[in-house]
């Protein structure tokens, strides 16, 4: 998730598609370079499925509870 003001990455998860019912955050532990991050993903291209949209809608009592679809 990128912050739209200055495009900053504000939130990561790695293997977005296959990922579990919980999505944490993991760019605070990102210690491989950025040429290294281009090997594996390039890697795994054929592993993972194509993500095409993704939604984020608040439901429940005031809209209180956000949902990732």
């Amino acid at each position: 998730i990128y912050q739209l003001s200055d495009w900053r990455l504000v939130f990561l998860v790695k293997n977005f598609p296959v990922g579990q019912r919980v999505l944490v955050d993991s760019s605070a532990s990102q210690s491989a370079t950025q040429g290294e991050l281009k090997k594996e993903e390039v890697t795994r291209q054929g592993e993972i499925p194509l993500v095409k949209e993704v939604a984020l809608v608040s439901l429940g009592y005031n809209h209180s509870r956000p949902y990732l679809l």
